[in-house]
């Protein structure tokens, strides 16, 4: 919950080629979609995120204001007036057992000026998705200070004069300026790769350009395998249009067309979904239904070098054998200070640890709100929107990793590179109890 700017990570100058490609109509292809059965329908209830966690956590112990990890590996929770040490530390190591999570050993308690229960009051009442200029929200449980981030410092100075004339206590709300989510649509990028696995480079029509595959997945019962991306990925942002997808480009669509779109739910609006007045989804995600069901494995792609320095760009070269999904990250393993790792066709493999949880922010059509997004410190770049995001755990082969999320954004851009894409040092991943939210709970990146 730190930092600053918001960028959608495809390739831009990939958007071009595919809108100027003469694409045949695809060959007639009969697809299943996923069980209506398991398909989430639309609730009457909220969906519940980890800042909705940590606040009922809070209703049960005084004075808790959150909890991370620090850069020394240590477990630092944060306390406000009338908190006990160690009952605040039982009721964390609980939280953490009761969601299948471990923290470190090591513990400091630190003082704050407010609880995590009063910001994330503070934000319903102020609703900062109705005040004109606000395109980002996050209750920072690192900086105790509800943040609400504006492109301009006319926004800012908007914002500022908007919060002055709240009934509202503002005292802990701070304004930063962030950077407006634009399009960028971007070996890896082999043609013909087989089998497909988690972190190829895919293409698809129209807006969608050059990504990254996410994991492979499955609904429980049902063979039918699909391949996870980002819904800005496909042909038309949130909504299910049914769009063909290729690997690695669509400069010849016969031979590289693989399959069609099947699952990318329309964006929701109000209450209990989103802030009132405003559209939101859960997650930037959408299903790809392979026409060839032997095409891919429940694998992601490694390459020659893990980049651990945020920022600078990886190999894009493979290097075999391949990570092996055999589970989650626990929720409550998604704090700030934990080590995740990512692979994307640009930036390659990388490495690096929460900077932010649960942040919302603006999805690429500038009107859809993705919620309770987490910021990884890490090389990012222009084509990896979609990339696996996963914990590393080693396991029987070696190469067991738990998956997170997948990458959909970059937080913070620090120049382009020699082909144009954009590249930063912070990225953006909705975790996968948000992506259940949208395509289904039960879904899973393993067999």
């Amino acid at each position: 919950m730190r930092r600053t700017g918001l960028w959608c990570v495809l390739v831009a100058t990939a958007t071009m080629a595919c809108r100027e490609t003469t694409t045949p109509a695809a060959p007639a292809l009969m697809l299943t979609r996923a069980p209506d059965a398991l398909m989430l329908p639309v609730s009457s209830a909220a969906p519940v995120t980890s800042d909705d966690e940590l606040e009922a956590l809070g209703q049960t112990i005084n004075g808790f204001a959150g909890f991370y990890i620090d850069d020394a590996g240590v477990l630092v929770i944060q306390r406000a007036a009338g908190g006990r040490s160690t009952a605040l530390e039982a009721a964390v190591r609980g939280f953490a057992k009761a969601h299948g999570g471990e923290l470190p050993v090591k513990v400091r308690i630190h003082d704050v000026d407010v609880t995590f229960g009063e910001l994330r009051r503070l934000r319903r009442a102020l609703q900062p998705f109705a005040i004109p200029g606000v395109i980002m929200v996050d209750v920072d449980e690192v900086r105790n200070r509800l943040v609400l981030g504006v492109a301009t410092t006319a926004d800012s100075l908007s914002v500022d004069a908007v919060l002055k004339r709240s009934a509202e206590n503002t005292t802990f709300v701070v304004i930063r300026h962030v950077a407006r989510i634009i399009p960028m649509t971007a070996t890896l990028r082999d043609t013909g790769i087989t089998p497909a696995v988690g972190g190829i480079q895919i293409a698809g029509l129209g807006a969608a350009g050059l990504c990254t595959a996410g994991p492979i997945v499955r609904y429980p019962g049902f063979s039918t395998k699909y391949i996870l991306t980002n819904s800005h990925c496909t042909q038309a942002a949130f909504q299910n249009d049914g769009g063909a997808f290729h690997q690695p480009f669509v400069w010849n669509p016969w031979n590289t067309f693989r399959g069609y779109e099947v699952s990318d739910p329309p964006h929701q609006y109000g209450a209990p979904w989103c802030d009132a007045g405003t559209y939101c989804r859960q997650a930037d995600a959408a299903l790809y239904q392979p026409s060839n069901q032997s095409w891919p494995v429940f694998e992601i792609a490694r390459t020659t070098d893990m980049v651990t320095t945020p920022g600078v760009m990886g190999s894009i070269d493979r290097a075999f054998p391949n990570f092996i999904p055999t589970g989650l990250v626990p929720y409550s393993n998604l704090v700030v200070g934990q080590g995740l790792h990512k692979v994307g066709r640009t930036s390659g493999w990388s490495t690096g640890t929460i900077s932010n949880t649960c942040v919302d922010g603006m999805g690429i059509d500038g009107v859809t709100k993705i919620r309770c997004s987490f910021v990884m410190h890490a090389s990012v770049a222009g084509g990896d929107s979609g990339s696996p995001v996963f914990q590393w755990v080693g396991g029987a082969s070696g190469y067991d990793v738990y998956v997170a999320g997948i990458l959909w954004g970059m937080w913070s851009g620090l120049g382009y590179l020699p082909d144009g894409n954009p590249y930063g040092d912070y990225l953006l991943f909705s975790p996968w109890q948000q992506i259940g939210y949208d395509l289904a709970p039960s879904i899973t990146p393993y067999p």
